[in-house]
């Protein structure tokens, strides 16, 4: 059994020389399909003798070349027949033909068949070259094809050549139909501590987002919090030492349990708490992380693409103890990102320049190759052949965040609290926002029922006459209908209140019942600076809802999220929703730019052409 993916011919043989088909194809996946008929074939054929025997010489075998690669040599044979499935095969029929750009974002493993190519890699800094050169059976792109990452070269044919590739996706839904692959790969120390850290860690990672550094704050942080168990502990001697003189020994054990009984767990609750705070850097944005166990919880993000301003202070002890302060700041007044007591502040203030710098770099790549493909177009140039992006057009099974038992339960869906509608998401405020608005007059409507309820047992009894019973029966309904009033208002302010984000931008209404104030607040995904969400207090915590404050850099400042459930899923729900905004608006501005560059070069190009007939005539 051999598997063939996008790019392999198959009956070649038998059209050309008219004898039977020796295997039987079947289509394990959805297919493109391109039939040729053998007559045609025959005639272009017989046409180029010459090239008749290179067209009917053996198939690349796919399996085997996979095989030869450092990184696949511990797969299996029937494992690499598999992976075949999943390989692109190229043919580029002339020398200088690009393959893959320096810088450019790429999700290829490629792997030469044939033919000759040169790699060169440009140092930023200094511009030096390192060029190597490239024979069959030489690869590159593990990193690329692992992670996602730019290329770190650019590869160009010195000859025809003949390719395998694999890209990114395709390979993740290869390691998820056969588990436990990504293990036996052969890569290097650094690109398999790498590939650990970019496992998702947090239930708000974005698919494709790496954890570039996650830090907890410095130990003297944990040092200094810890005083509280030493200054506890002397109290305590000092006091056992007081009984013990004034009063009598107690035994061993007691003095020991009241001595150590409240330190340590205090001791452990502060050793907790320290574990819980992180600083993060990611591929796609800052955050930190401050959570208080059973109290409270507060994430603040920010993506990269927003950062303004960087800075490091530092005081004495600081230097002396190696830890800074980084101040991340955006175009928003407030809600700026700080990474306090950092250790090796430095190192992450790097971090993140580099990762700001390479975003701008793999940009400009993408734009310049935006505009071959322009230009290509719209001036009919042929500069480069038409190639699917990937083998299989499956998609990769979607890793779905997880949610709270919370979102769970009936009474968030029947009261409509979190709800998808198209391209909406919609929140309402929690439910015990709801239960403290509705909670006066409910208590009013019981009292007024239970008044009614004996007024109308006590005129059956004979305890009240028949005008009093009529004129406190008709107050107490009176009071009743305003109580019933009061009650549909709060529940209609309650339930008119929403917050909502779409794929362009995010809207908070405050509506009052009938026909009274209507306040409506709308911004671009474009404008968000930095997003924060808390959870107050224990109640909070345990009821899981809190406030989620998005910063702008209008004029209004900031939008909040009041009382929201699950503000952490609302806060992820909106940085997934900024990221495919952000994507969408890259594209259309760099389609919009390189056709307006394409119109200028052909109205240039037309406007030579009618030199040079004005001229000839």
């Amino acid at each position: 059994i051999l598997w063939a993916s996008a790019g392999a011919v198959l009956g070649q043989k038998s059209a050309i020389t008219g004898r039977r088909h020796l295997s039987t194809v079947i289509c394990e996946s959805q297919c493109h399909l391109y039939d040729i008929p053998a007559e045609p074939l025959r005639d272009i054929a017989r046409q180029h003798q010459q090239n008749l025997k290179q067209f009917l010489r053996d198939p690349i075998d796919v399996a085997s070349m996979l095989g030869r690669t450092q990184v696949f040599r511990n797969l299996s044979e029937l494992e690499l027949r598999k992976l075949a499935g999943y390989t692109m095969q190229l043919h580029y029929n002339r020398p200088h033909r690009t393959v893959v750009r320096q810088n450019k974002n790429d999700d290829y493993l490629y792997v030469l068949v044939r033919g000759n190519a040169v790699a060169v890699h440009t140092d930023p800094k200094t511009g030096q070259t390192s060029p190597r050169p490239l024979t069959p059976g030489t690869s590159f792109g593990e990193a690329s094809l692992l992670l996602g990452d730019p290329a770190t070269e650019t590869v160009e044919t010195t000859s025809a050549t003949d390719w395998l590739r694999i890209h990114r996706q395709d390979f993740q839904l290869y390691m998820h139909h056969h588990p436990g692959i990504d293990e036996r790969l052969i890569i290097s120390y650094d690109l398999r501590r790498r590939l650990q850290k970019a496992e998702r860690l947090w239930d708000w990672q974005e698919d494709g987002e790496v954890i570039l550094r996650q830090m907890r704050r410095h130990w003297v942080i944990l040092l200094r919090n810890s005083a509280v168990f030493l200054v506890l502990i002397g109290v305590l001697f000092g006091i056992d030492l007081l009984i013990d003189v004034l009063v009598t020994q107690p035994p061993l054990w007691q003095q020991f349990l009241f001595i150590f009984g409240i330190p340590v767990p205090v001791l452990l609750w502060v050793l907790l708490d320290y574990l819980n705070d992180y600083h993060i850097v990611t591929s796609r944005r800052v955050a930190h992380v401050e959570k208080v166990i059973f109290i409270s919880d507060r994430r603040s993000s920010a993506p990269l693409d927003k950062i303004q301003d960087l800075q490091i202070k530092r005081t004495f002890w600081a230097r002396t103890f190696g830890y800074g302060h980084l101040i991340i700041a955006t175009a928003a007044d407030e809600g700026q990102i700080v990474f306090d007591y950092l250790p090796e502040a430095g190192k992450v203030y790097d971090l993140i320049t580099e990762e700001m710098d390479r975003a701008k770099i793999g940009a400009a790549v993408d734009n310049e190759e935006t505009i071959r493909r322009q230009l290509q177009d719209r001036l009919h140039l042929g500069l480069e052949e038409r190639l699917d992006r990937r083998a299989l057009l499956e998609t990769v099974p979607r890793v779905v965040s997880r949610r709270s038992l919370t979102s769970r339960l009936p009474l968030n869906r029947l009261l409509g609290l979190q709800k998808e509608e198209g391209n909406k998401l919609i929140w309402r405020k929690h439910w015990l926002g709801l239960l403290g608005a509705v909670l006066l007059p409910t208590g009013l409507l019981l009292a007024l029922s239970l008044g009614l309820l004996f007024l109308i047992r006590g005129s059956f009894a004979g305890r009240f006459s028949a005008g009093v019973t009529i004129a406190l029966g008709l107050i107490t309904f009176m009071t009743l209908l305003v109580a019933l009033f009061w009650w549909w208002w709060r529940w209609t302010d309650w339930r008119n209140d929403l917050y909502i984000v779409t794929d362009q931008r995010i809207e908070h209404i405050e509506k009052k019942p009938l026909w009274m104030d209507d306040d409506r607040m709308v911004l671009s995904l474009e404008r968000v600076q930095n997003v924060e969400f808390r959870k107050p207090g224990p109640i909070a915590y345990m009821f899981n809802y809190g406030d989620v404050v998005i910063q702008t850099a209008a004029a209004e400042g900031r939008v909040v999220f009041s009382f929201v459930p699950e503000p952490d899923q609302v806060q992820a729900d909106i940085f997934h929703r900024i990221e495919n905004y952000r994507q969408m608006q890259a594209v259309a501005r760099s389609k919009q730019r390189k056709s307006d560059f394409a119109d200028w070069l052909a109205a240039y190009h037309q406007i030579v052409q009618e030199e040079r007939e004005r001229t000839s005539s």
